[in-house]
C-alpha cells in the first residue's frame, strides 16, 4: 500500500462527511426552496449515486483509470467541482410544483433535479466504493472509516450554516474535497508534472467556487411568500439570520398587513408592521414601532380576542408564536404570567429584542418566559410539574395562508396529533380554554380536520364534545374554542354579543337553532355549518370520512401528517377539481407515489439494467448471484426502512427534523462503523456459521426497539434536550451496532468468490435502499411508522434466509 493507513482512512471519513453534510444540506435546501425537507428524497438521491457509482466500478474494473494510483485524489477533486456545478444547475432550472397549474412542460425539471444533484452522491460512492476494493484486506476499516466519517457530517454541516449560512456551508463541502484529495495524493511517486497538476486543479476549483459565488445559495422559488412580498415597491430585507434548522428574514414591504380575522367593523388603521418570514415560506409579522397598547384598537376586533371573555386567568401558554399579536393580546389583558414555546434561537431572540423594545407599561407586573422548546416537549415537561393554564393559544396561521391554495407538502406536525390534544386539555385549569384560528379555504380541510381532532379526543375522554366547542367564522377565517368545562349560558353570552358587534358569525354545536338565528355570512352558512355539525354524531362523522373528497380523520403520533388530506381513492376526483391539471401530483401522497415511480425508472435504467448486463460478463463463474443478489438487496432495504423510520420518529423526541436527521446518523451511523469494526472479534468467538444467523440478532433487536420506542415517549419528553440527546445515543447505538455487522460480513463471506462482489454488492444494496427511502413514507402515511419498522425487521429476517442457503450451498469458511 502506497498510502498510509492513517491518510487513506482520515480521507474516507472526510469523503463520507461531505456526503452525509450534504445530505443534510440538501433538507435544508429543499424546506427553504420547496417548503419541505424531503429526507426520503434526498436519501434516493444519495443511493442512486451510489448504486451508479457500484455499476461504474463493475464495468471499469481492471482499467487503467481506475487502477491508476492517483484515482483517489483525482475523484476526490471532482466531487469538489461537483458542488458549485450541481447547485449553479439546480438554481438554474428553479422549480415550484404551484406551477405546473400552467406551464406542465415544468414537470421535467423534477427529474432533472434529481439527476443534477446524485452527481456529488455518484463521485462520492464510486470513491469510497474504490477504495473498498483496492483495500479489500481491510475493508472493514475502510466501511469503519466511512460511517465514523459519516457521523461527522452533522457537525461540518451545522457550523457552517452557522457561521456562513447557505453559501457558508457550501463552502465547507468544497473545502473537505480539497483536503480528502491531497490527503490520498501520493506526494514520493508523484512526479513535478503531477504535482503542478494538482496544484492548479485546486486553484481552479476555488476560483470557480469563487466566481459561482452568487449561486452558491438556496434559490428561493418567486413563487414562494418572501419574493412575493419582496417584489412590491419600497420592498427590502433588513436582516437575514441562520441556523441549521431555519432561515429567518425581517424585511419591510408594503404588502404586509398582518391581523388574521379581522373584523369588517373595524374601521380604524392597522400600525405599521415588519415582515417576519421564517424558511421564506411563512410570513407573518411584528409591530414596527413603539405603541401604546390602548391605541392598537384593531386587536380587540380580532376572533382570538373572544378567547379573554371567558378565560381572564393568571396563566397563558403561546404554542410557538411567529407573529407578536397573540403577546399583544394577552398584554391588553394582564395576566400574570405568559409562557411561550420558541420553535428556534433565533426566532426567541428576534422575539425578545422585541419586547424589550416595546416600552409599554402594562408590560410591568407581567412575567413573560420566552422558552425554547420543542412543543410536545415543553407540553409533557408542564405536565409533569402540574401546572395549568387558563388559555393556551395554538399559532396563528401565516400571512400567505389566507389566499393559498391549502395543499402542502407530505409534512409531520405533531402538535397537531391525537395525543397531543389530549395533553393540552389535562393542562387546562377547570375553567380553562384552548382557542386556534385558522384561514378559511373552501372546501374546508384544516378547520375540519381540527375540529375532528377534538371531538374524538373529548370523546375518548367520556365528554360531550357539543358542550364543550364553540366555532365563531369570520369572512376568511375559522376560530375554534374548546373549554376545559361546560360552556355556562353567561360564557356562550359572552361569545354571541362578541360576535354580533363584529358581525361574524357563531356556531353553538349543543344548541344549532340558535346558532341559524343571526348570521353574518350567509352564503357559505349551509355548507360549513353542516360540515361541522355532522362531527359531532358518530354515525355521520363516520359518513364524512369515507365519503368526504378529502382525507379529514384525525392524526395520531404514528401517523403524524395533519396537512395530508389527499385520498388514494379520491385521485380523479381531486384531478378534476383542479382542472384536470397535473399539480395534484405534487401534493401530500402523490407526490410521493411520483418521486417513487421515478426512483423506480432510474434505478432500473441507473443501476439494474447495466448490472444485470455487467453480471453475466464479469462474474460468470460466480454461483448463486440470486441467493447474493436476495441477501444484499433485503439488507438494503431493512437498514433504510429502520433508520428513515427512526428520522420520523425522532422528529418529535428531538423536536426538529434536522435534530433528528443528525442524531440517527451521528448516532446510528456510527455504531454501525463501531459495529463493522468488530467484524473479526466476533467472527472469532461466534465463529462463520455463527455469522450467517446474525439478521436474526438484527431482526430481534428492531422488534425490541420499536417496542422500547412506543413506551419511552413519555419519559422522553420530560427530559431536557441534552439528556434526551442522551437518551437517544443509547436507544439508537445498540441497534446500530447490531444492523452493522451483516454487510460486511457479506463481503468478506462472498468476496472469496470474486473481488468484483463488492461493486455488485454495493450496486444491488444502492437499489433497495433507493426504493425503501422512498416507500417507508407512502406506507407510514397509510399505515403508521410502527408497520415500517415491522417491514425492515422482516426484511432481515429475509437477508437471514438467503444468507442460510449460500452459506450452505458453498462451505468455503470465511477467513
Amino acid at each position: 500500500m502506497m498510502i498510509s493507513k492513517f491518510r487513506l482512512l482520515t480521507g474516507i471519513s472526510l469523503v463520507a462527511a461531505l456526503i452525509l453534510a450534504l445530505e443534510i444540506i440538501l433538507t435544508r435546501f429543499f424546506a427553504i426552496a420547496q417548503g419541505y425537507h424531503y429526507a426520503f428524497l434526498v436519501v434516493s438521491l444519495a443511493f442512486l449515486g451510489f448504486g451508479a457509482g457500484a455499476v461504474v466500478l463493475l464495468a471499469t474494473h481492471q482499467k487503467r483509470l481506475i487502477s491508476s494510483e492517483g484515482i483517489l485524489a483525482l475523484l476526490s477533486l471532482v466531487l469538489g467541482y461537483s458542488i458549485p456545478l450541481s447547485f449553479f444547475m439546480v438554481n438554474l432550472l428553479s422549480f415550484n410544483p404551484v406551477e405546473l397549474l400552467w406551464n406542465q412542460v415544468k414537470i421535467l425539471y423534477l427529474p432533472a433535479h434529481y439527476l443534477i444533484l446524485s452527481l456529488p452522491f455518484f463521485l462520492g460512492g464510486l470513491t469510497i466504493s474504490l477504495a473498498l476494493i483496492r483495500f479489500r484486506e481491510m475493508a472493514h476499516q475502510v466501511y469503519f472509516a466511512d460511517l465514523l466519517g459519516a457521523s461527522l457530517g452533522v457537525v461540518f454541516a451545522a457550523g457552517g450554516f452557522r457561521l456562513g449560512g447557505d453559501s457558508g456551508v457550501l463552502w465547507v463541502l468544497i473545502i473537505l474535497s480539497v483536503i480528502s484529495s491531497w490527503l490520498f495524493f501520493l506526494w514520493k511517486k508523484s512526479s513535478k508534472i503531477r504535482l503542478g497538476l494538482q496544484v492548479f486543479s485546486t486553484l481552479l476549483l476555488i476560483l470557480l467556487g469563487l466566481s459561482l459565488s452568487n449561486n452558491l445559495t438556496f434559490r428561493i422559488s418567486d413563487y414562494k411568500p418572501l419574493p412575493f412580498f419582496l417584489k412590491q415597491p419600497g420592498a427590502a430585507i433588513r436582516e437575514t439570520f441562520w441556523d441549521e434548522k431555519l432561515r429567518l428574514d425581517l424585511f419591510d414591504s408594503p404588502g404586509i398587513r398582518y391581523a388574521p380575522g379581522l373584523s369588517l367593523s373595524f374601521t380604524g388603521k392597522l400600525p405599521e408592521q415588519v415582515g417576519l418570514a421564517l424558511d421564506a415560506e411563512k410570513v407573518s409579522a411584528l409591530l414596527k414601532q413603539t405603541e401604546d397598547l390602548e391605541k392598537l384598537e384593531f386587536l380587540s376586533y380580532l376572533p382570538l380576542s373572544a378567547a379573554f371573555l371567558v378565560a381572564r386567568g393568571e396563566r397563558v401558554l403561546l404554542l410557538q408564536p411567529e407573529s407578536d399579536l397573540e403577546l399583544l393580546l394577552c398584554l391588553l389583558n394582564t395576566p400574570k404570567e405568559v409562557l411561550v414555546f420558541e420553535k428556534s434561537p433565533i426566532l426567541k431572540k428576534v422575539h425578545q429584542k422585541h419586547i424589550n423594545r416595546l416600552k409599554i407599561d402594562k408590560i410591568e407586573g407581567i412575567e413573560i418566559v420566552l422558552k425554547t422548546v420543542e412543543t410536545r416537549a415543553g407540553l409533557k415537561q408542564e405536565r409533569q410539574k402540574r401546572t395549568q393554564f387558563d388559555l393556551v393559544v395554538f399559532p396563528l396561521p401565516d400571512l400567505p395562508g389566507s389566499y393559498s391554495t391549502g395543499f402542502y407538502g407530505p409534512a409531520e406536525d405533531f402538535l397537531m396529533t391525537r395525543e397531543s390534544v389530549r395533553t393540552i386539555f389535562e393542562l387546562l385549569s377547570p375553567d380553562g380554554l384552548a382557542a386556534a384560528l385558522f384561514y378559511f379555504l373552501p372546501p374546508p380541510r384544516q378547520e375540519l380536520r381540527f375540529l375532528a381532532l377534538w371531538v374524538e379526543t373529548l370523546e375518548e375522554m367520556g365528554l360531550r364534545p357539543e358542550e364543550h366547542v364553540v366555532i365563531m367564522k369570520t369572512i376568511e377565517s375559522v376560530s375554534f374554542f374548546i373549554k376545559k368545562t361546560p360552556f355556562l349560558e353567561k360564557d356562550l353570552e359572552k361569545f354571541e354579543l362578541f360576535a354580533r358587534e363584529r358581525f361574524f358569525d357563531l356556531l353553538k354545536p349543543e344548541r344549532p337553532e340558535s346558532s341559524a338565528a343571526w348570521t353574518f355570512i350567509q352564503p357559505d352558512l349551509p355548507a360549513w355549518e353542516k360540515l361541522f355539525h355532522s362531527l359531532f354524531s358518530p354515525s355521520s362523522r363516520e359518513f364524512l370520512y369515507r365519503h368526504y373528497l378529502f382525507e379529514v380523520r384525525p392524526p395520531t403520533d404514528d401517523r403524524p401528517f395533519f396537512l395530508d388530506f389527499l385520498k388514494w381513492s379520491k385521485f380523479f376526483s381531486i384531478y378534476e377539481f383542479f382542472n384536470r391539471k397535473i399539480y395534484p401530483l405534487f401534493l401530500g401522497k402523490y407526490l410521493l407515489a411520483f418521486i417513487f415511480l421515478q426512483s423506480l425508472l432510474a434505478g432500473v435504467i441507473i443501476i439494474i439494467l447495466p448490472l444485470m448486463r455487467l453480471t453475466g460478463v464479469k462474474l460468470p463463474a460466480v454461483k448463486q448471484k440470486a441467493l447474493i443478489f436476495g441477501y444484499f438487496a433485503s439488507l438494503g432495504a431493512g437498514y433504510i426502512l429502520v433508520e428513515i423510520t427512526l428520522f420520523h420518529k425522532f422528529i418529535l423526541l428531538l423536536g426538529h427534523p434536522t435534530y433528528s436527521l443528525s442524531a440517527v446518523l451521528v448516532f446510528l451511523l456510527g455504531a454501525s462503523g463501531a459495529g463493522s469494526l468488530s467484524l473479526l472479534r466476533i467472527q472469532r468467538k461466534i465463529g462463520s456459521r455463527g455469522l450467517v444467523f446474525w439478521p436474526l440478532v438484527c431482526f430481534s433487536v428492531i422488534i425490541l426497539e420499536m417496542v422500547i420506542l412506543n413506551s419511552s415517549q413519555r419519559l422522553f419528553l420530560n427530559l431536557n434536550f441534552p439528556l434526551r440527546l442522551v437518551l437517544s445515543f443509547l436507544l439508537i447505538f445498540p441497534l446500530g451496532f447490531v444492523l452493522g455487522l451483516p454487510f460486511p460480513a457479506g463481503l468478506r463471506h462472498f468476496q472469496v468468490r470474486s473481488s468484483l462482489i463488492i461493486p455488485f454488492a454495493f450496486a444491488v444494496n444502492s437499489f433497495f435502499s433507493l426504493l425503501g427511502s422512498v416507500w417507508s413514507l407512502i406506507q407510514a402515511q397509510v399505515l403508521g411508522y410502527s408497520s415500517v419498522f415491522l417491514l425492515g425487521a422482516f426484511s432481515y429476517l429475509l437477508s437471514f434466509g438467503f444468507f442460510y442457503f449460500a452459506y450452505h450451498g458453498d462451505k468455503a469458511n470465511i477467513q
